[in-house]
């Protein structure tokens, strides 16, 4: 039997809270939660941590509410109660963390869409299947679709980390990084690079769910492109970058830029907030014309008919073929030697034994 803490916001999760309260105590766990608390001189807070510390498990629950502030803190109850990983193991704790180089283990991505070329001549091969920066390089106005976990939102990062770090030339992330060429079947490079023929946009990459919590909490009101041009004001501003926002605006409206909106499919859909969403982004488009967009979503929720953007391509994501495979093994274990100062030889040598097990 565990002595299991529970903690959530309230009003949001009550009914997700009792849930996993009774599921844990018929499974005959020691369940606890704030609604055990009785009136005492202590503080809730304190009570809150010394409870989570004595647990065996913390097991939080979380959605769209950041939950209540105590006025002397700066952090929700819930924030609070997630402890500091040095009162439990201090051993690890201590232990540097390196933290990974997208750009030295970033491996490209295939879509599911044909060149023309294969088109023509009917063939399927995976070869002849173009990239996901191709298809970005193609269509003005794209949606890439994919599983969980098949590489969405790490093409929304490394797309927007090579053009920003190709505005301020940068020897890592550049234009020539972004479009090296696919791996072919052994995990070499092949002869052709990538295409991207739009030099340097400005890159502007916004997380969808973040988008719905801060910049669509009014409800009932108009659907249209200043709502996310509203929110990406707000986050410059939270950024300090509050004097870039006319410039920003101006490069977008007269030059261009790429607009990457990641997880259509973590819109909820309460309160109508996907045909928002939708209307939102069909107006920026209209708005912020000359703007290349980029929208990611989970191939399921896309397909419902009425969740689909007019106006924009759709292609999917294709699991990794064996060269794409081999090529992420060798990057990993060649960046993992280096982050840990093993020798080229031992992380070659790891990387091999992986391949040849697979």
């Amino acid at each position: 039997m565990a002595k299991i803490y529970i903690s959530s916001t309230f009003k949001d999760l009550n009914a997700h809270r009792e849930a996993v309260y009774k599921t844990l105590r018929q499974w005959g766990h020691d369940a606890i939660a704030m609604e055990d608390y009785v009136a005492s001189d202590k503080r809730p807070l304190d009570k809150c941590l010394n409870d989570v510390a004595s647990s065996d498990i913390y097991m939080g629950l979380f959605a769209w509410r950041y939950g209540y502030v105590p006025s002397d803190q700066d952090k929700s109850m819930a924030q609070s109660s997630l402890v500091s990983l040095s009162g439990i193991d201090p051993e690890t704790a201590r232990e540097k963390r390196e933290e990974l180089n997208l750009g030295s283990i970033y491996t490209a991505l295939l879509t599911q869409s044909a060149s023309d070329d294969a088109r023509h001549h009917l063939k399927e091969k995976q070869s002849e299947r173009l990239s996901a920066l191709d298809m970005l390089n193609q269509h003005k106005h794209l949606v890439i679709l994919g599983d969980p976990g098949s590489g969405k939102s790490t093409f929304v990062n490394f797309v927007a980390w090579c053009l920003a770090g190709e505005s301020i030339q940068s020897p890592y992330a550049n234009i020539e990084r972004l479009t090296t060429p696919l791996p072919d079947d052994e995990g070499k490079d092949q002869e052709k690079r990538q295409s991207w023929d739009h030099g340097v946009l400005v890159p502007v990459r916004i997380i969808l769910r973040d988008f719905v919590v801060c910049g669509l909490e009014k409800t009932g009101q108009k659907a249209c492109a200043d709502n996310l041009w509203q929110y990406i004001e707000t986050m410059l501003k939270g950024a300090a970058l509050g004097d870039y926002i006319p410039i920003l605006k101006k490069e977008l409206t007269t030059t261009g830029g790429l607009v990457m909106l990641d997880g259509l499919d973590e819109v909820p859909e309460a309160n109508n907030r996907r045909v928002v969403m939708k209307e939102i982004i069909d107006d920026f488009k209209s708005a912020f014309h000359k703007c290349r967009i980029l929208v990611t979503s989970r191939t399921y929720a896309y397909q419902k008919q009425d969740f689909r953007i007019k106006g924009l391509t759709e292609t999917a994501l294709s699991p990794f073929t064996s060269g794409q495979i081999r090529r992420f093994v060798d990057m990993w274990y060649a960046h993992i030697g280096e982050l840990k100062r093993k020798s080229a030889s031992d992380a070659q040598g790891r990387a091999e034994s992986l391949k040849y097990a697979i």
